[in-house]
């Protein structure tokens, strides 16, 4: 379609191509003719000046509308379409026509990164036509926020400290930048948000191997503890003796209590058995064949809860048997109280008469085998009765060596008086003799001289002189020694002699002193043989024991005392001073 105006000249009209984008209207004389799509002349009077242009962009024609992206720009005469800010056309050209000009928003966080200053912790979000700078995960804008070349300034949120982690109670809040991480503390497994309590008991994860120990889960860890029914004594656990510190409830009729281990048990007593609710008493005696193995020696006797077994008198129990009581092993009997032996018997004993020992018992006499020569004593040695037998004693100067009796050398062991006065021991059977050492004139115990114990304020109108000696002996060394030198032990015939011993024993400071009496088969005699016509005995005496006329050393001699009485001494036992007697006619040598 073409259009003339005027002198049909197209200089003074203008086409308004959809799109927005003005184009002049080329002389057809000159120029190609061009088609437009439905164009919109506006006729201009040349003739009249223009005073008010056309904005085509606010007609909101639907034929004048600029594509998606783009804005209208009115123009003096016409108008325009471009890309809105944020926006860019697809084509190169910048002349096309209205529906030919496209416009794309432009992605300023892709294409220009490096000039969008989106602040620390903030992402570059892009928007139609421009982007924006929003606070990454993790972090929040500043309260009063700060631009930052369109951008703004974020802050990391530690959630940790505000709390608002949802972080399980059993975990550990770890804040980074920009998030925040929650670990199960240790005894703990899952995510962080929900922590759960690892067993180690159950899973056998723990070190409680120790014995009577258990395992016990505690909140993020274990402990070991004693198991039940045990106790830690500081070291190891040890059992609880319930029954001993009675922590137990059995205390039904007829039960006990009985340990085991880490706990305890409520059997019945013993003698009592379980019926189904109650513990009832066993009668061993019925109900077990022989439980005593009873015979005649004993017998069966039921007891609450239990049994005895008891035996007959003479009969002891063993176990379950009863056995015989041997009384006279244990010494349980009274034979020995009557000189008797016991002999055992069944369920009793029996009491003999002892040896030795004549009749029945409990009248059982002594045998005198003494008396009636039924011993057999040794050579040298005399028989002596004791009660319910005899023993054989040696002979003065004899000792036993085994079953015989051997002469003792009083000269090899020293056992003499001979030394004391210049003397020499000469062994003899059953005794000794003194002699003068060679050099020495006299007779022992005078060597060379008279001893110097003699003296004459001893003397009396008699002429006779006593001696004092000091040396204690038996009286038969006394009487040897008396005899050594031509004296005898002193004969007191009457009161006078007799007070004057005394004295001089008395002054001497001598207690009491031999004198020459003796008993001799019953009958007291002077050593000379002459029977006493004067006695001074003390009261009591003589106190003696009767003797045998065949045992001589059995006799008791006479000591006087410097209270002028006499005593009864046996002849070997005591050692005393002694008084030897000096005739008138003694000859010093």
């Amino acid at each position: 379609m073409r259009w003339s105006l005027g002198n049909g000249n197209l200089e003074d009209c203008v086409a308004i191509l959809p799109g927005g984008y003005r184009r002049k209207v080329i002389n057809s004389e000159t120029d190609k003719s061009e088609s437009f799509t439905t164009p919109v002349f506006i006729a201009i009077d040349s003739s009249k000046p223009s005073s008010n242009d056309i904005n085509e962009c606010e007609l909101a024609s639907p034929n004048i509308v600029c594509n998606t992206g783009t804005v209208c720009i009115n123009t003096e005469g016409s108008y325009r379409c471009e890309c809105m800010e944020g926006f860019t056309n697809i084509h190169d050209s910048y002349y096309v026509t209205s529906t030919e000009l496209f416009c794309q928003d432009i992605d300023e966080c892709n294409i220009d990164a490096q000039n969008i200053m989106c602040g620390t912790g903030t992402v570059c979000i892009n928007t139609e036509g421009s982007y924006r700078c929003d606070c990454l995960e993790g972090f929040v804008r500043l309260s009063d926020p700060v631009s930052v070349s369109g951008g703004y300034y974020c802050q990391d949120i530690d959630e940790c400290k505000q709390n608002s982690h949802g972080c399980s109670v059993y975990a550990d809040c770890i804040n980074y930048e920009g998030s925040f991480e929650c670990q199960c503390m240790n005894g703990f497994y899952g995510d962080g948000f929900d922590c759960f309590d690892i067993d180690e008991c159950h899973f056998e994860l723990h070190n409680c191997t120790a014995n009577n120990t258990a395992c016990k889960n505690t909140p993020s860890s274990f402990e070991c503890v004693c198991m039940e029914g045990f106790v830690w004594n500081g070291s190891v656990c040890i059992d609880v003796d319930e029954c001993q510190l009675q922590i137990h409830n059995c205390s039904a009729n007829n039960t006990v209590c009985r340990n085991l281990p880490g706990s305890y048990e409520c059997p019945c007593s013993d003698g009592f058995v379980w019926n189904g609710s109650v513990c009832v008493e066993i009668n061993e005696c019925e109900v077990i064949f022989y439980p005593c193995n009873a015979t005649s020696e004993g017998d069966c006797a039921n007891t609450t809860g239990s049994y005895q077994c008891y035996c007959f008198d003479g009969f002891n129990k063993s176990g379950k048997l009863c056995k015989d009581i041997d009384e006279c092993a244990i010494d349980n009997h009274y034979c020995s109280e009557h000189n008797g032996q016991c002999e055992n018997t069944e369920g009793s004993y029996e009491c003999h008469c002892l040896e030795g020992f004549s009749g029945t018992w409990p009248y059982c006499a002594d045998v005198d085998e003494c008396s009636l020569l039924t011993h057999n004593c040794p050579e040298n040695s005399y028989c002596k009765n004791t009660l319910g037998g005899y023993q054989c004693d040696c002979f003065h100067g004899f000792t036993k060596n085994g079953l015989f009796c051997y002469d003792i050398d009083e000269c090899a062991i020293d056992n003499h008086y001979c030394s004391e006065h210049n003397g020499q021991c000469e062994n003899t059977e059953g005794s000794y003799e003194c002699h003068c050492l060679d050099g020495f004139n006299g007779t022992w115990p005078y060597c060379p001289a008279c001893p110097g114990m003699w003296s004459d304020s001893f003397e009396l109108a008699t002429g006779d002189t006593y001696c004092v000696v000091s040396i204690r002996m038996a009286w038969y060394d006394a009487d040897y020694f008396c005899k050594s030198f031509g004296t005898h032990l002193a004969e007191v015939q009457n009161l006078e002699r007799n007070t004057h011993l005394a004295n001089i024993i008395r002054n001497l400071n001598v207690s009491a002193a031999w004198i020459g009496l003796r008993d001799i088969g019953g009958n007291w005699v002077f050593e000379n043989g002459t029977d006493p016509t004067f006695f001074n005995w003390n009261a009591g005496e003589p106190n003696y024991m009767p003797i045998i006329s065949y045992i001589l050393y059995e006799e008791n001699c006479a000591l006087l005392h410097d209270n002028t009485y006499w005593s009864s001494e046996n002849c070997l036992d005591i050692q005393m001073e002694s008084i030897c007697l000096k005739a008138s006619d003694y000859q010093q040598p």
